[in-house]
């Protein structure tokens, strides 16, 4: 007999129950569907080679369910019933229940057909910026010289690549966007603040982009532009996207480079390991 301290009084379930009802339905519907297979599960057997389950890797539980052992049963931050789906039989009645029960619960909403996004390649969306200034050791009888990065991130996959300026001026960031442009593509638009530099150098960009499109791309019919796009002034925030990436690479060169002298190969390759770090970091790292 059931101990009557134990027992709900009330006529309200509670979750535990509605939970272990759930479990003897599907345990139900399995049994009934899925018999060979439930039969030998339960005895430790294999199941047939020729079972409709076997692609799924089903195991049993402690309650008698069966659920398919996935890849995903290391990933101790997901719930047991998604990192182990149960296997429910198809047109099954109970199945058909689940369906409806879970329907009725987002309120019928069907989802929504979004545009697709123009497939653009990496870095045709560009921002850029500098970081540093960096020191360099030159011969002995000069002192060490500064250096700056020059930053360019995809804003469409956030991939990063990294330019060595030997000055802060225009012509030194036009030689930079050159090499970009010979490694990376020519970006179709680029965003950065209002540095003296990045305004001096939008009127020399057309020249260049120009000079690149009788190179480089002669196949092209339709000319090849660059869009600038500047932030407004005293807007730090409306760098955002990039901002973060600047202080991880800064963060990272500082970390390697420490308080030891470098010539500018080192330096450049320096930047070249930073950029494989930053652009195999986890898609969720800020």
């Amino acid at each position: 007999m059931c101990n009557r301290n134990n027992r709900n009084e009330s006529m309200e379930l509670l979750t535990e129950e509605l939970k272990d009802a759930e479990g003897e339905i599907v345990q139900l519907a399995q049994r009934n569907t899925f018999c060979d297979e439930y039969t030998a599960l339960s005895s430790g057997k294999p199941i047939p080679k020729k079972s409709q389950l076997i692609k799924f890797n089903p195991c049993i539980d402690d309650d008698g369910v069966i659920h398919s052992d996935g890849r995903l049963k290391f990933t101790g931050f997901l719930p047991y019933d998604t990192r182990f789906p149960i296997i429910l039989p198809r047109g099954h009645w109970v199945t058909k229940l689940f369906v409806k029960h879970y329907h009725e619960r987002g309120n019928h909403v069907d989802g929504v057909n979004f545009t697709l996004p123009v497939d653009l390649r990496p870095f045709a969306q560009t921002a850029v910026d500098f970081a540093g200034p960096f020191y360099a050791v030159q011969r002995r009888e000069k002192p060490r010289q500064k250096r700056w990065l020059c930053l360019f991130t995809c804003l469409e996959t956030r991939a990063v690549h990294l330019e060595m300026a030997w000055e802060l001026d225009t012509n030194t960031f036009l030689s930079a966007f050159a090499r970009f442009n010979s490694r990376r593509g020519v970006p179709k638009e680029v965003t950065s603040d209002r540095g003296t530099n990045f305004v001096g150098a939008v009127s020399g960009l057309k020249k260049v982009i120009r000079q690149l499109d009788r190179k480089h791309l002669q196949t092209k019919t339709v000319e090849l532009g660059v869009i600038w796009r500047f932030n407004p002034p005293a807007a730090p925030h409306f760098g955002g996207a990039h901002g973060v990436i600047v202080k991880a690479a800064k963060k990272a060169t500082y970390a390697v480079v420490g308080e030891r002298d470098v010539n500018d190969e080192e330096l450049i390759t320096v930047f070249a390991g930073v950029v494989s770090l930053l652009n195999f970091r986890p898609s969720t790292y800020q």
